[in-house]
């Protein structure tokens, strides 16, 4: 990326709008689905744009789509062109100097000619490799900054409008464009075409004089006379009488002229050629090859991180370090709003009354018959200009301590255990609702400094990566950061490519139906160029894990990443592959009922260990996880919310375990407890349908308190990618015969030693949290027990009505219901006792997953007594 400078006077922001091409009403595709909309077929060829970075390209910014398939897009932009240097009242010597700055005495306006088109053809033969052809050279779209260096701009159209099919009007100004391209204006055409506009734009300049100012009609008779001429230069100058001008001019200019005006195409040399030419033997510093940033693999020594502490004090202002996305990223938070700037500007958008639009006749069809064009679908290359005062103005008060924490902060030899109000972040911003620091411009430009840094260094700072994220993700680096967290590095490109993405496979249909169905309110995702990078997505996946099948569903895990990494389709497939490897191990396996079931089952068991009242109402209702949590788990709730949700559910998914998921669904039956405590069967499958709206800060920090208060243990699964070890696997009849989860030894003796308050004389107890529930027969208590075990025997534990038998013991329970209840036992008088606690509304019971033999062996006072 090149970072351009906000202080320049001439650079701002522009936007540049014009209607797409409408279809006719309730036209369907080959595939009985409606048309996609030509503004987002535009929308989704845009995205390639973002990745153009050259120096003297202008750098597009946005799209952004209005109604009645207007298109306004979003560029770098600068006061001054070639246009505006001919048509100046001044000459364009004096011209260049009322506005540009040079280090030394200014350059002839010969040099600066031969500048500008060196410039412009290192900009054309770079958009020529990337495969891109420009169609819009000309005066106007040669920009020109204070430093007199190019920004060629314009040079999308062509691409995003597929060669001109989703516009209304042609593309590129008819003066400009080639014979071949006025005879075959619909054809596909050579990168060539841009040569001979460039030699149109030289020839302007070096004479001085703009061509061509004449009506349309006469213009394109001159190029097509240019097409039987052989001569086609001199044809032009005889028109304008400037062929002595023409002669005066120096021999190396004027065969550069000549070689970008001829005809045939195989005689007009490509750019690559034309830069070896000896009017292009020139240097330019500013185009040479940019110095990279450190590599990811390597790691910073210890002498390069004193250097850059002690040249701290040394630090550019805010707008030096940011490149154009983030100053644009910035300039949206400070209220800049491209569309309603637009629409503020009634000469921009000149439309007329839609009475005046009716037409004669409407077909069977849906095509209207003479109807009048609005004026509003014919082309303009006005550009408007977007205010900048309020961005300049915030990030001027931008302290630049936080550029020098952002850097020293990764040097404290990583203790990473520091507090989180050791951070620069204050605790009072941090506790403020998540969709406000995500709207607070300074808070913002806080975390894109820090995280700007950490994501240059990765993997070096993983660790540090984590913590941060762990306050929160800002939404600019958030693809970044989730590549990060899911530990995705290597050369993921070359892995990718290898992948066979195009052999036909037996999944192929059942993709092709999935993709236009997934997440198509989204209207990056909904474009061809999106359903396109689905398929070869989708595809690369199956074809490297053959072990898997394509369920349905994972279309909708592949939706994040994709609009996150949707110009890095390598990097989307590797988040897909270790996120799915992660948090979906065995699901996509062609026989999955087995994981699935266990995976419900294990859901059913957290539920009734956290809310067994809701639990118990669901089971009377018969409503089971196997009807509504499917598609939860299966999709990791890409499928249940929208994308701006899962964005922040996922946020904090990918900081924690496989066992997240099943919190958050505990965390869902949470938020909506109080109505499905009052439905029935028909009421709770209609809530589940169709999802309620759910608050999903909410949800995210209750699944997150669900997730931190429930030991590891609680949610074990034989089929996870890692069981925890000494854990028992249970068959599905043992786990759904028993209603509360098993908890680890391990596990067991952490909560057991978990200091929870402390007692008068300031001494922490230890005992608060978890009550230990013997329920062996008494005599067997008596050989040895664990210390502080309240011993209830099975036989003697419930009244008749099921009730808890009236004891001191009992009591002991009682007193301890809501925490932590451990029943220990045998195997099946265990089981028992913890259900029949379940039906009378103790939370937190789970069963102790291991055996008398075992803990005898094991343990030892004072934790037992044997």
């Amino acid at each position: 990326m090149y970072p351009t400078p906000l202080a320049s006077p001439g650079l701002s922001f522009a936007v540049h709008s014009f209607l797409a091409s409408p279809h006719a009403r309730n036209t369907c595709g080959h595939n009985g689905l409606p048309l996609t909309p030509n503004s987002v077929r535009i929308l989704g060829r845009f995205q390639a744009l973002k990745k153009l970075t050259h120096p003297c390209l202008a750098t597009y910014l946005d799209l952004q789509r209005g109604k009645h398939e207007r298109v306004v897009i979003v560029c770098e932009s600068y006061e001054r062109n070639c246009q505006k240097l001919l048509s100046s009242d001044k000459s364009p010597t004096a011209e260049i100097n009322s506005f540009a700055h040079f280090d030394g005495s200014p350059p002839d306006y010969p040099e600066v000619v031969r500048r500008i088109f060196y410039e412009s053809l290192h900009a054309l033969a770079y958009l020529h490799r990337q495969n891109f052809v420009h169609h819009s050279v000309s005066l106007e779209s040669i920009q020109l900054t204070d430093a007199l260096h190019v920004k060629l701009s314009n040079h999308g159209t062509y691409f995003i409008t597929e060669n001109g099919a989703c516009v209304p009007f042609p593309i590129g100004l008819p003066k400009y464009l080639p014979p071949e391209v006025l005879l075959d204006p619909k054809g596909l055409h050579s990168p060539k075409t841009d040569l001979w506009s460039l030699g149109i734009v030289l020839l302007e300049l070096a004479l001085r004089k703009e061509l061509f100012n004449f009506e349309l009609e006469e213009q394109i008779a001159l190029v097509f006379e240019c097409a039987s001429s052989e001569k086609p230069v001199m044809c032009i100058l005889e028109r304008h009488k400037l062929v002595y001008e023409y002669l005066c001019l120096s021999e190396q200019v004027r065969d550069a002229i000549e070689a970008c005006l001829s005809v045939p195409l195989e005689h007009r040399p490509s750019s690559e050629e034309l830069l070896s030419h000896p009017y292009c033997d020139m240097q330019i510093e500013m185009l040479e090859e940019p110095p990279k940033g450190l590599p990811s693999h390597e790691l910073i020594g210890a002498d390069q991180i004193e250097e850059c502490i002690e040249n701290s004090s040394q630090l550019p202002e805010a707008w030096e370090v940011l490149n154009l996305h983030e100053l644009y990223y910035f300039w949206r938070l400070t209220g800049g709003d491209a569309l309603a700037e637009i629409s503020k500007q009634r000469d921009y958008i000149r439309s007329r009354p839609a009475i005046f639009g009716l037409p004669n006749l409407t077909l069977i069809e849906g095509e209207d018959c003479g109807a009048e064009r609005d004026s509003s679908y014919y082309y303009r290359d006005t550009y408007l200009r977007l205010p900048m005062d309020s961005l300049r103005e915030r990030l001027k008060s931008v302290d630049p301590d936080i550029m020098f924490i952002s850097i020293s902060i990764l040097f404290e030899r990583f203790n990473f255990e520091r507090h989180r109000s050791e951070s620069f972040t204050t605790k009072t911003a941090s506790e403020l609702p998540l969709v406000i620091r995500e709207r607070d411009i300074e808070y913002q430009i806080r975390r894109i400094f820090r995280f700007r840094k950490l994501v240059e260094l990765y993997p070096l700072t993983g660790r540090a990566i984590q913590l941060e994220a762990a306050i929160d993700i800002p939404p600019y680096f958030r693809g970044h950061v989730w590549a990060a967290l899911l530990g995705a590095q290597g050369d993921y490109h070359a892995e990718f490519d290898e992948i066979d993405k195009d052999t036909p496979t037996p999944m192929d249909r059942q993709i092709d139906v999935d993709i236009p169905r997934c997440h198509q309110y989204d209207q990056l995702l909904c474009s061809p160029v999106a359903h396109m990078k689905f398929r070869r997505l989708l595809k690369a996946w199956v074809s490297s894990h053959p072990q898997y099948v394509y369920w349905q569903g994972l279309d909708s895990l592949c939706a994040p990443f994709l609009s996150l990494h949707f110009n890095n389709e390598a990097l989307a497939y590797q988040c897909l592959s270790r996120f799915v490897d992660k948090y979906l191990h065995k699901f996509f396996l062609q026989d999955n009922s087995q994981v699935i079931k266990e995976y419900l089952a294990v859901f059913s068991r957290l539920v009734t260990y956290h809310d067994p009242v809701l639990s118990l109402h669901l089971q009377k209702e018969d409503f089971i996880p196997d009807l509504y949590a499917i598609p939860w788990f299966l999709t990791m709730y890409t499928h249940v919310f929208a994308l701006h949700k899962v964005y922040h559910l996922w946020d904090a998914l990918l900081l924690r375990g496989e066992a997240f998921p099943l919190c958050v669904g505990v965390a869902i039956l949470t938020q909506l407890r109080e109505q499905l405590l009052t439905f029935g069967f028909n009421e709770c499958i209609l809530t589940f349908t169709d999802m309620p709206e759910l608050d999903i800060e909410r949800l995210v920090k209750d699944a997150v308190d669900i997730f931190d208060s429930t030991p590891q243990s609680i949610c074990f699964r034989s089929h996870s990618k890692r069981p925890i070890s000494g854990m028992t696997p249970l068959s599905l009849e043992t786990l759904r015969e028993e209603l509360t989860p098993r908890i680890s030894t391990d596990d067991f003796f952490i909560a057991l030693s978990a200091p929870s308050s402390k007692d008068a004389s300031g001494r922490t107890t230890l005992r608060e949290r978890v009550l230990v529930l013997d329920v062996r027969p008494k005599e067997e208590y008596l050989e040895g027990c664990l210390r502080g075990a309240v011993n209830i025997p099975k036989d003697v534990a419930f009244t008749p009505e099921g009730k808890l038998a009236s004891c001191p013991e009992a009591s002991a329970l009682a007193a301890h219901k809501g925490n932590i209840i451990v029943v220990f036992g045998n195997e099946e008088d265990r089981r028992k006792v913890a259900n029949q606690l379940v039906h009378l509304d103790y939370r937190h019971v789970c069963i102790l997953d291991t055996t008398v033999h075992d803990i005898r062996i094991r343990m030892s006072p004072p934790i037992c007594l044997y």
